[in-house]
């Protein structure tokens, strides 16, 4: 009978002295749709900072490298998930490099340079995007 008495009296204990915690700090239960909000503002920020940091540092760093290594990839083509086809321009001639994971290789010089901008290319992309 007291082993009764002594867990029933721990269970109310535990069980009022939460409520009466609860109490003393004057938290109210949170309402989920606020709480849904704050953390979807606040991935939205965190988001769009992110976004707002690489935006800018693409722009610093781009035509600052460009100009400064005269180094141009004309073309690439993929071989597989770490092999590429590139053609570099090197000041006037042009490069036909394979890239791998362990190796950049020059494979020709090309005795006639390539057109970097194909207005064909860009045309045939437009026709399929509309």
């Amino acid at each position: 009978m007291a082993r009764i008495y002594l867990n029933g009296t721990l269970i109310l204990m535990v069980l009022f002295s939460q409520n009466s915690y609860a109490n003393s700090i004057g938290s109210n239960p949170a309402n989920p749709v606020i709480a849904l909000l704050k953390m979807t503002l606040a991935l939205a920020l965190v988001l769009g900072l992110l976004w707002g940091f690489t935006t800018l540092l693409k722009r610093i760093q781009s035509p600052s490298l460009q100009a400064k290594s005269g180094l141009k990839i004309i073309s690439s083509f993929s071989l597989g998930q770490r092999e590429k086809l590139l053609v570099m321009q090197v000041g006037e001639e042009q490069m036909l490099l394979g890239v791998t994971s362990s190796a950049i290789s020059k494979l020709h010089v090309l005795p006639k340079p390539l057109n970097p901008e194909n207005p064909d290319d860009s045309k045939s992309f437009k026709k399929t995007l509309n």
